[in-house]
C-alpha cells in the first residue's frame, strides 16, 4: 500500500479531516487535474499539491532534460515543444488549460503546494512567487520528481497542521 494511501486513511480515521470536507490531493500532471477540478466546484476544502506540473510544453523540455540528457542535447527543444503542442492538439486541449500558476492564483481555496529545487521537471522556482494568503509553500529539499509522491513523516505532520 501507497505511503498517501496510508496517510489518508490515518487522517480519516483520526477525524483530523471533518467528515464533510473534501480534499483534493495530486502530483505532477494529477496535481493540474485537481487544481481544475477544484475551479470548477464550490466543495473543494483543499487543494494538496505535490510537485504540480508546469505548462505543458516546457514539463516535456523538462522532463527531456532531466530524464534524457543526452537525446535533449541532440533534439531542439522546438522540437520537444511542436511535439507537446500536437499532443495537446490531437487531444483538442489549449495550452492555456495546462496553466497551473493561472488556477492557483485566481482561486481562493487553501491550497498546500509542496515543491522542491531539486526538482528539475516542476521546479520551485516556477512556483515561488505565489504568495496569496491562501496559499502555503512546502519546500523540500533533495527531493526529484517521482520522490515528491512521497509523503514521509515531516510532510505528513506538516500536512497534519495546515489541515487544522
Amino acid at each position: 500500500m501507497r505511503s498517501s494511501t496510508l496517510w489518508s486513511i490515518t487522517l480519516s480515521k483520526t477525524s483530523i479531516i471533518k467528515k464533510d470536507n473534501l480534499y483534493l490531493l495530486g502530483h505532477s500532471m494529477g496535481a493540474l487535474t485537481a487544481a481544475r477540478i477544484s475551479a470548477s466546484r464550490q466543495d473543494i476544502s483543499g487543494l494538496i499539491l505535490q510537485a504540480p506540473m508546469v505548462k505543458f510544453d516546457q514539463a516535456v523540455v523538462n522532463y527531456a532534460r532531466a530524464a534524457h540528457p543526452l537525446a535533449s542535447g541532440l533534439i531542439p527543444e522546438n522540437n520537444f515543444r511542436e511535439g507537446a503542442t500536437r499532443a495537446l492538439e490531437k487531444a483538442n486541449i489549449y495550452h492555456d488549460n495546462t496553466r497551473i500558476k493561472a488556477l492557483l492564483i485566481s482561486s481562493s481555496t487553501p491550497t498546500l503546494l509542496f515543491l522542491s529545487p531539486s526538482d528539475p521537471i516542476a521546479p520551485y522556482s516556477e512556483f515561488k512567487d505565489l504568495t496569496d494568503s491562501n496559499i502555503n509553500l512546502v519546500l523540500l529539499r533533495e527531493r526529484n520528481h517521482p520522490s515528491m509522491g512521497v509523503i514521509e513523516k515531516n510532510e505528513y505532520e506538516l500536512l497534519v497542521n495546515w489541515l487544522k
